[in-house]
């Protein structure tokens, strides 16, 4: 009989932690991860002489293992979801591909710095802090020597 009691009042307690347990979560968000951003960059690189498109400059950011080149058109887009600490990223401009793209053209890169201003969305919750963009243009000046910079 003593037994049986203490099961019944041992049930009856669980289930009112667990009401009461859940019932707290109202209250209180969690949430686990570290805080990120999108972050949207776009540009052109042009020809510091001419002024003209230059294709298939490969652009790079130290960040990321991530390469793209530029279009036809001189552009290109790169979109990455990382953390926020790294709200400095440098974006270098580079010829790999010689004359092929009409001339050898110098490297170039850009320390680019993410602000509020650049912030076209809230995030979502606590985490998300929303998505930023910027452009970066490049104009690349010829190469003067026959060596590769």
């Amino acid at each position: 009989m003593k037994t049986r009691l203490y099961k019944t009042i041992d049930k009856l307690l669980t289930c009112l932690l667990g009401i009461f347990g859940l019932s707290a979560c109202d209250f209180l968000i969690c949430e686990y991860g570290s805080p990120h951003a999108t972050y949207q960059i776009t540009g052109k690189v042009t020809d510091k002489t001419t002024g003209k498109a230059i294709p298939n400059i490969q652009i790079t950011f130290n960040y990321s293992c991530d390469t793209i080149y530029t279009d036809n058109k001189g552009e290109y887009g790169y979109g990455i979801n990382d953390f926020i600490a790294y709200d400095t990223l440098e974006i270098k401009a580079e010829d790999i591909d010689g004359a092929a793209n009409g001339g050898m053209f110098a490297s170039d890169s850009i320390q680019v710095t993410f602000t509020e201003a650049d912030k076209i969305s809230e995030g979502e919750g606590n985490w998300d802090k929303g998505i930023y963009a910027k452009t970066i243009n490049f104009t690349l000046a010829p190469q003067t020597t026959g060596n590769k910079e």
